[in-house]
């Protein structure tokens, strides 16, 4: 009588254990990790430094600059979830945001914008940056529904922590840049923008590579 008791509860273990296992959980996340490491370590590390030290504009100029960014996330989120909902195929609109988020991180690395222009591109730039949001339902619309909550805490915890020692690694490649320099110049900041840049690429090149089931908004 116990055994059969005790015999779902087991079972619904086991099931959780294998999910946090599956690699699919775990290449997702690592797409949702590069985006959004590169997007917050630009936004809430050293972005206004950048923008003051490469495209010549007040340090008040370019914490609003910031701001347009951040503007662009909370359009970008349904926007997002309505474009894959409408196509739908949830990891070609990943792919293609996280494209023009890669493409706008270099515009803003290497060209030298007004502080309009600047505005312009850093909304569309978190506009497309909510390309990680579209992570969650991606990984929800093929997982056993008992299971949602497990999955996307374990994508959410791989994403934040990865975001963690991305920011980390991204500031070592700046201190690296600066050597003994006394402060940060514009080309040691742009060697930063290079490896956020690379982490879009490193998360486009993961995310293209899975192997999805077929499903409609998955394909």
């Amino acid at each position: 009588h116990r055994d059969l008791l005790s015999f779902p509860t087991r079972r619904s273990s086991d099931l959780e254990m294998m999910v946090i296992a599956d690699s699919r959980y775990i290449r997702i996340s690592i797409f949702s990790m590069m985006v959004w490491g590169a997007c917050s370590s630009f936004c809430d590390a050293w972005g206004v430094p950048f923008i003051t030290c490469a495209h010549g504009v007040l340090r008040e100029e370019a914490a609003y600059a910031i701001s347009f960014a951040y503007s662009g996330m909370i359009v970008g989120s349904p926007l997002s979830a309505f474009l894959a909902e409408t196509i739908g195929n949830f990891k070609k609109v990943m792919i293609g945001e996280a494209i023009c988020f890669m493409i706008l991180l270099g515009i803003i690395s290497f060209s030298h914008l007004s502080i309009i222009s600047l505005c312009v591109v850093l909304f569309a730039m978190g506009t497309f940056a909510m390309s990680q949001f579209l992570a969650f339902p991606l990984v929800l619309s093929f997982c056993d529904k008992k299971l949602s909550a497990t999955v996307t805490g374990v994508v959410n915890t791989i994403t934040m922590l990865g975001c963690t020692i991305l920011v980390s690694i991204i500031g070592y490649v700046l201190d690296w840049s600066k050597g003994s320099n006394p402060t940060y110049s514009a080309v040691d900041y742009r060697y930063s923008m290079i490896a956020s840049v690379i982490s879009v690429l490193i998360g486009i090149i993961v995310l293209a590579l899975l192997k999805l089931p077929g499903n409609k908004k998955t394909r």
